[in-house]
């Protein structure tokens, strides 16, 4: 049997950090709490890493007027890269962390983005 270990992840710091590093990070609000083998937190670095890059990425290309975002390609795999690491998570999630996630719809909200809502004008 593998072993688990605690880590901290913050989406919106774009860190990852094991049980030793958590009483640094105690007075964040954006800090999820899973529990993983050395290959899941390794994959899970993996995701976090492509989110980031993704998150630059989307964000260089936000201000180009004539594009709409949210119909374009490099948007949509973002927020499919956004739902996986999220997924990622939930999966590996402690008991509070996948309570958190449900509660706050966030897997629902990433799969179904706004502009699929009934009524958007495309």
């Amino acid at each position: 049997m593998r072993t688990k270990a605690i880590y901290a992840v913050s989406v919106t710091a774009g860190t990852l950090l094991e049980q030793g590093e958590l009483l640094e990070q105690s007075d964040r609000t954006d800090v999820l709490t899973v529990e993983a083998t050395d290959e899941e937190a390794l994959e899970l670095r993996r995701l976090l890493d492509s989110y980031t890059a993704r998150d630059a990425h989307s964000l260089r290309r936000a201000p180009i007027p004539y594009k709409s975002a949210d119909h374009d390609e490099a948007t949509r795999s973002f927020n499919d890269k956004t739902f996986q690491l999220y997924l990622t998570i939930y999966e590996l999630g402690t008991v509070e962390t996948r309570a958190y996630i449900d509660e706050n719809e966030l897997l629902a909200k990433l799969r179904n983005p706004d502009y699929e809502h009934p009524g958007y004008d495309r």
